[in-house]
């Protein structure tokens, strides 16, 4: 206690525990539904991302506010526009050799993946 302040406390139990969390429960979207109908869906589900997701299932890309926000600055029609031309693909989430020095990703096993925040 300094100069007779209580010590601010944290009502966060254990933040690393949030930040490593994984959704059980994620959102999926698929690419052609219009950003405005993403932004409605993500809303509802309380969620700051989407998985992208073809109609066979395979995941392609993931839409996350920041993509959002980025949409809005250059001032995108969201009822015109998808989600599939505003998603980071997932091509672009994953670790490029170029970026790796010394042959990490040979030694890591499969494709790794960077972290979305």
């Amino acid at each position: 206690m300094a100069m007779g302040l209580p010590m601010p406390t944290s009502s966060l139990v254990n933040p690393l525990d949030q930040a490593i969390a994984i959704d059980p429960d994620p959102l999926t979207l698929i690419p052609h539904l219009p950003l405005s109908q993403g932004v409605m869906a993500m809303a509802t589900a309380a969620k700051t991302y989407a998985l992208v997701v073809a109609e066979d299932g395979d995941l392609v890309g993931v839409v996350t506010y920041a993509n959002l926000v980025a949409a809005t600055a250059q001032a995108i029609a969201f009822d015109t526009t998808t989600l599939g031309d505003w998603m980071t693909p997932l091509v672009a989430l994953r670790l490029q050799p170029d970026l790796c020095p010394d042959g990490c990703l040979s030694a890591a096993g499969p494709p790794a993946y960077r972290p979305l925040v």
